[in-house]
């Protein structure tokens, strides 16, 4: 089994899910692939096709990861941080080559990772108002252990 099979397996039998996600096909993650020039670690794509297009321990319209929303996420963070470099020109440092965004959360928050045809990548926050980047799980898995608990928590406080 792979880690999102077990930490599906996991979600179910903590009653966290009952069970209705709805993951991406092969040819949408390879669109994303195509598109960005880039050959995602492995770890993600197996999280987009087990949770890609919904993954009730994360829907709640706090985390934006589905595909539809990640697809163009980051060809629009990339275009904005240039036309933020050719007015300000004062940005601390560049993305990442291979940068690929995997969730927004709040409007002005995203996670992402380096594409970099790998098993697995660290996952990345990037502060957009305080334009500041840093490494913050150092997998994908993490990351999503790290969400779905925050989400437990949250439908445990009934927020």
């Amino acid at each position: 089994m792979s880690f999102f099979e077990d930490a599906y397996q996991e979600l179910l039998a903590d009653g966290i899910i009952s069970g209705t996600n709805i993951g991406c096909s092969g040819s949408e993650i390879a669109a994303i692939e195509h598109k960005y020039s880039i050959t995602l670690p492995q770890s993600y794509k197996e999280f987009l096709g087990r949770y890609g297009r919904s993954c009730e321990a994360l829907d709640d319209n706090e985390f934006n990861y589905q595909y539809e929303h990640v697809k163009g996420m980051t060809e629009l963070l990339i275009k904005d941080r240039q036309r933020l470099l050719i007015e300000e020109d004062e940005l601390a440092d560049p993305f990442p080559e291979n940068i690929f965004f995997i969730m927004e959360r709040y409007g002005d928050e995203f996670n992402f990772i380096i594409a970099n045809n790998e098993a697995d990548s660290p996952v990345y926050y990037y502060n957009y108002p305080l334009d500041t980047f840093k490494k913050v799980f150092d997998s994908v898995g993490d990351w999503f252990k790290a969400h779905a608990a925050d989400m437990n928590s949250f439908k445990e406080q009934g927020l």
